[in-house]
């Protein structure tokens, strides 16, 4: 098998390289080249040469930005740049983000006018993603931060639907093709850690939090109601919400969809609800997926850390040392060995290669989410970088 050495140094070649021969940088942290910059900044630990080819290709992607589109979202647009900015300020690559992020926020805020206007929820693609950039941003812009948030808490509480002490939100058929989603990356899971870290801050008053918890308890009562049968289906939650699937079914391995995402946010939950109760049976479901081995019995076909092997070791990685449980490091080097299993070589040069459902094949893949960044990520052991922008434990 490959060493994990290897590997990060040839992807650490292939994202420079591409990078270099393109005349636009986009400026997409999840999905985009911006993911790819940052990874070369963490790599530049281990080669320190990698920091100012990082640096030049930073600079180079600002001044590709006022030639492309603005949008907002958290995977593609600028409130993933700003919160990109601010980790790699925290960690001492950069400096001045708050002059860069003074200069987007304005755009930033008519965007999450227009995702309420629209009922676009989304949190990789609409407003919960601003969201989170603005639980970063205030620790800056206090002010700023307060009075977006407020919008949001406000939206969500207008927006909800509540039945017998659970809420649920409906989801534009323009950006989900299913109404209800319980799912980490695009559904009601994301809005529980949105909600648990909110509640975790000073930002509220005492009329808003009472709103942020009666809206977090109820979420978090929808997800539980959505339980299928593990005896039946092999997994304790269906892949997108019961009210969303025709049939119920097994839900995939994965970050973005299935017992992952949704044991991460019920464990936020339980977390600032003080709720032992919750978080034992978030561990349950861990240690129950935890077991569920093989790629093609549990959807994987790919590396990725979106829906992919990559992915799956992140969070077991990441609960495991959290929780100290030593059945989820395990089952996280199990993850890590299948995603070195899947390396391969093409002129030389080692890579891993991500499945494309819409091509029917598999092919070579930038940025974070589906590309080799994210691999390169999880193998420099960056822990607290890949968790923030997953919404995975991290403080």
């Amino acid at each position: 098998m490959l060493a994990k050495d290897d590997i990060i140094n040839d992807i650490a070649l292939n994202v420079a390289e591409r990078l270099s021969e393109k005349p636009l940088l986009n400026y997409g942290l999840l999905g985009g080249d911006f993911g790819d910059i940052l990874f070369l900044y963490h790599y530049s630990r281990i080669e320190n040469s990698c920091e100012e080819i990082a640096d030049n290709l930073l600079d180079k992607m600002f001044h590709s930005l006022h030639r492309q589109t603005q949008v907002a979202t958290y995977c593609n647009g600028l409130s993933g740049l700003g919160m990109g900015l601010l980790t790699l300020q925290k960690d001492g690559f950069i400096g001045g983000v708050d002059t860069a992020l003074d200069a987007i926020d304005p755009a930033i805020s008519h965007s999450l006018d227009i995702f309420i206007k629209n009922n676009n929820i989304d949190f990789l693609h609409g407003l919960i993603g601003i969201g989170f950039y603005l639980l970063d941003r205030q620790k800056s812009r206090k002010d700023y931060s307060i009075t977006r948030i407020s919008k949001i808490i406000e939206y969500l509480h207008k927006s909800k639907i509540s039945q017998d002490n659970i809420v649920k939100w409906k989801y534009n058929a323009g950006i989900l093709s299913k109404p209800y989603n319980i799912s980490l990356s695009h559904g009601v899971s994301n809005i529980v850690v949105f909600l648990s870290r909110l509640l975790r801050t000073d930002l509220l008053d005492w009329a808003k939090e009472s709103k942020v918890k009666e809206m977090l308890r109820g979420a978090v009562r929808y997800i539980l109601a959505n339980r299928v049968d593990t005896q039946e289906f092999g997994c304790w939650f269906a892949s997108s919400s019961i009210e969303s699937d025709d049939i119920p079914h097994r839900s995939r391995l994965a970050w973005c969809y299935g017992d992952l995402g949704v044991a991460t946010a019920l464990l936020e939950a339980g977390k600032t609800l003080n709720d032992s109760e919750l978080k034992d049976f978030a561990l349950r479901v861990l240690l129950y997926s935890a077991k569920r081995k093989e790629s093609k019995a549990n959807f994987v076909n790919d590396f990725c850390v979106c829906h992919g092997s990559v992915g799956i070791a992140q969070i077991f990685r990441s609960h495991g040392i959290a929780l100290k449980e030593k059945s989820l490091l395990n089952a996280a080097e199990y993850w890590e060995n299948d995603t070195l299993q899947r390396v391969v070589n093409i002129e030389g040069r080692n890579t891993l290669l991500y499945y494309d459902p819409e091509r029917g094949g598999f092919r070579e893949s930038a940025g974070i989410l589906n590309g080799i960044a994210g691999a390169g990520l999880y193998f420099l052991g960056e822990q607290t970088h890949l968790n923030k922008l997953l919404l995975l434990p991290w403080q």
